[in-house]
């Protein structure tokens, strides 16, 4: 038996979980729920494709939320079902090495990633056209850039998820920390701690005096306020980077030539006090090889979670008792 037929075998079982199925509904209900409230909170003319509005104004939550817990669900069980259904004793019987295994069961899961995103690229090609949203040459080829990098993205958790296979032999308790994993960083680091650390580190924002002929956007003419809002941003931006999620989505908005999150604070700013907004853009046209070269660090870091993530479920899998 080699890793080919191991893979093979992956990606048959997964394709017939509950979870694959799941998938497909989680996002496709994110994204009904997204389109409702979010589509039209932006103008248009921000991006530099209608397609790019409907991506990240409804679509980049769901598609980041689903990939990532799909992908950690499906390693959270890629080992510790062998051992509980007694299908690892029968496997280890033939003449293979563990790292086979191993490989073979990373190499299943990935085919499963690719044909899951597969599935959702066509799903929101589809509800952008029959939403009157054009796809243009420009989009395609960055969704085609795109996939690929979520492609090592989703096996890259899918790594992290096998080595949670490997340290917990009831699925059940390895799923919940899968979800606990997925919730610490999808929410607990964006939204809880990196708010509170960039408060402590920034400071208490500046006192502003309002005079009765003061204009609603003198706070942010302080260079006191402006300062401030600056070392929060700074701060901020530190935590959230610990959050494997923060890399992939910087990575999209970088393909997609969405402007840094630096740049759009200064431009929001500035466009506060002027009153201005048809001349702003969050997204420029920027050349693929220019948006993978910003986003280089993104991808070193998506890539070492990949490489250690696996070294540790091997070093993990090849010392198991498989009784």
């Amino acid at each position: 038996m080699g890793l080919m037929t191991i893979a093979v075998k992956e990606f048959e079982v997964n394709i017939r979980t509950k979870r694959f199925y799941g998938t497909i509904a989680f996002f496709l209900i994110l994204a009904v729920i997204f389109i409702r409230l979010f589509n039209s909170v932006l103008p248009s003319h921000i991006y530099i494709t209608p397609f790019q509005g409907i991506l990240f104004g409804s679509f980049q939550t769901p598609l980041v939320y689903a990939i990532t817990l799909v992908s950690i669900l499906l390693g959270a069980t890629a080992i510790n079902s062998e051992i509980n259904k007694g299908t690892i004793k029968v496997l280890y019987s033939k003449p293979i090495y563990r790292d086979t295994i191993i490989f073979g069961k990373l190499l299943g899961g990935t085919i499963t990633i690719a044909f899951i995103l597969g599935i959702l690229w066509v799903v929101m090609i589809g509800i952008a056209l029959i939403s009157g949203v054009p796809v243009s040459g420009y989009d395609v080829s960055r969704l085609l850039v795109l996939y690929m990098f979520s492609v090592l993205y989703g096996a890259a958790l899918y790594a992290l998820g096998m080595l949670l296979s490997t340290l917990i032999r009831s699925q059940t308790n390895s799923m919940l920390a899968g979800v606990f994993i997925f919730l610490l960083f999808a929410f607990i680091i964006p939204g809880i701690l990196a708010p509170i650390l960039a408060l402590a580190f920034a400071g208490t924002p500046p006192t502003i005096t309002y005079t009765p002929n003061a204009s609603e956007t003198s706070m942010f003419q302080s260079r006191e306020m402006m300062e401030w809002m600056d070392r929060y941003v700074a701060v901020y931006m530190k935590i959230t980077s610990t959050s494997i999620l923060y890399h992939y989505e910087n990575l999209m908005r970088m393909v997609f030539g969405i402007k840094q999150t630096e740049d759009i604070v200064g431009q929001l700013s500035a466009l506060l006090v002027s009153n201005d907004t048809s001349t702003w853009k969050i997204s420029e046209e920027r050349p693929i090889i220019e948006g993978i070269a910003m986003s280089l660090n993104n991808i070193v870091v998506i890539t070492v979670f990949l490489v250690v993530s696996l070294a540790l479920s091997y070093y993990k899998f090849v010392r198991m008792d498989l009784r």
